[in-house]
This record gives C-alpha cells, structure tokens and sequence, in this order.
C-alpha cells in the first residue's frame, strides 16, 4: 500500500507513480475520505506508471480533496502482460493512423538565405504525422528447450522520400529535431540522430524456450507543407504564384527510422486509428501581402526554381 497526503489547494493534482521490476497489468483503489472507486491499468514496462487524476478534470472520478484529507491508493493484484499484449495501441498493430487524418505536430521557421540589408528568403515548415508504423526487420524460431540470444543491429535516421531538394535547401530535418509527438498512450522526441545525423543501434533479444520472436523498428511517417516568406523592400512578402496571388507550396515526403523497437511473440497485422495531440501553431504569415512570384527578387526567383518552386 502506498498512501499521498494532498498538498496545496482543492483540487490540487495528485500524482502517484507505480514501479515493478517487470511488465505488469494491476487494478487499484483509491480512497478519499469514506469515497472509493476502482480502476484497471497495465503497465507495459518496468519503468513504471504515473497516475494522474485532477479533481478539476471532467474525465476523473477522482472526489475533489482538500489539503486535509489523505489519498490512498492500493495495489490490489499484479500479473505478467505477454509481449504480444502490450497496452500501448501503436505495439498492437502494424499501423497506426491519427483519427480524423493526418495532425499537424510542428510548424518553424527557417532561414533559406539573409543578406542583411538587403533581402532574405525564408521558409515555414508545417509538419504533419501521417502514420506510425512498425516495419519487421528480422524474426527468430526457437525449437529448443532453452533460450536463445541474439544481437540485432538497426539503423536511426530520417528519409526524405520526395521534394529532396527542398528539404536540403530549408533544412528541414532541423525541424524535425527535439520535437514530441503525443500518441495512443505514448510520447517520443526525436533525437539528432534520428533526424539531422543517423546511427547504428546495436541491442541485445532473448527468444523463450519453443516460441516465435518478431522483431519491428517503430517508423513514423510524415509529411511537411512548405511556404516561403521574402524579405525584400523594407518589408516581408509571402511568396505567390506567377501572375497571382495564390500561396506558392512545396511539399516532402519523410520517414523516420526511430531508435525504438518492439519485440513480440506474434506477427503484428492490420491497422487501427490512434489519438494524436495536435500541436498548437504560430501563424507566420499573418498580416502579410502575397506578392507574385515574377515580382520577387531575381535571387529570390532563381534560389526557388533551383529546389523546383517556380509559381507554377
């Protein structure tokens, strides 16, 4: 039994945090004051769940508890959880897609040129989760009465699948950088070397006695939105189209070999929709004229042509 005392005021967050030394599916019960209620939760891994519950959160049934009241919560039972059954929804399948499409998870800007006192060209980057996948590397057969080990190597990195000359020219792996990704039950920030530099992982399995291990390095799939802002004349211009006014945009196609792996001792299949934070975005073009792309700068209009942005 682990007991909290509440802290500050009512309707304070309580945050409790549960660690086992494996993988493990557990119910609770937490009491406050003579009020109890009784939750299920599975833990996919021995680094522990937090439990978060406000008295502020429409989602808790959590009773709202002043300072001077204790919160308990009890571990009722703990049992192992099969590889195969994992809680977090994106192990669960091969694919996973954001329900409602794809969700914008970053947007940035960078600069494509600046000559200070002059002009500069600069890019907004809007980037989209499209899926997350698990992509099978290798599986193993274990037939024997004892358990196998083996050393599996794969590789981190982010792969521009289409629009490749723009992504050199924006610099667009930076802004994938650092960014977090909230998913299913999960969150992941990718590294440098999953996005501006790759990498050979090298990581140990273990295959039980008569079982099957598969073995899936955790993909994500992204799209990214281009824009161009010209800085020119004393002021900032959103690059048009040739004679119009219409938002010239370039578009790539991207996939991230993550540094994380899932084993399991079946074969994932199918796909299923998953929960996806939307990220909350600056609007970098507010407040700006749209200036036809035969009126830029001549260094504006060869620098675009040259990545295939042409108006057009």
């Amino acid at each position: 039994m682990a007991s909290h005392r509440c802290g500050g005021d009512c309707g304070s967050l309580h945050v409790v945090v549960l660690r086992f030394q494996s993988a493990a599916s557990f119910d609770f019960s937490w009491n406050v004051d003579n009020a109890e209620a009784t939750h299920q939760f599975t833990c996919a891994d021995a680094r522990g769940l937090e439990i978060i519950t406000s008295a502020a959160d429409p989602s808790s049934k959590l009773i709202r508890a002043c300072p001077s009241r204790r919160l308990t919560i009890v571990v009722v039972a703990t049992s192992p959880i099969p590889q195969s059954k994992s809680a977090d929804p994106v192990s669960q399948f091969l694919v996973s897609r954001p329900q409602g499409g794809d969700v914008i998870v970053s947007r940035s800007r960078s600069t494509i040129y600046d000559d200070p006192g002059s002009e500069g060209l600069y890019a907004i980057i809007t980037n989209y989760l499209v899926q997350i996948q698990n992509n099978r590397l290798v599986s193993w057969d274990n037939h024997t009465d004892g358990t196998q080990k083996y050393t599996q190597q794969y590789t981190t990195e982010l792969k521009v699948i289409d629009g490749s000359e723009v992504s050199k020219s924006v610099g667009l792996s930076a802004s994938f950088l650092g960014l977090t990704i909230s998913a299913g039950y999960s969150q992941k920030t990718f590294s440098s070397t999953e996005t501006t530099n790759s990498k050979t992982e090298t990581t140990e399995v273990e295959v039980a006695p008569r079982s099957d291990l598969f073995f899936y390095q955790r993909q994500y799939v992204m799209r990214s939105d281009v824009y161009f802002i010209l800085d020119a004349w004393k002021e900032e211009w959103i690059v048009g189209s040739w004679h119009g006014y219409d938002i010239s945009h370039a578009r790539c196609d991207e996939v991230i070999d993550s540094s994380d792996y899932v084993t399991m001792d079946a074969e994932l299949k199918g796909e299923t929709t998953i929960k996806v934070d939307a990220a909350k975005v600056m609007d970098f073009g507010a407040g700006k004229k749209v200036r036809r792309f035969e009126n830029l700068t001549e260094k504006a209009q060869k620098t675009l042509r040259a990545m295939g942005v042409n108006g057009l």
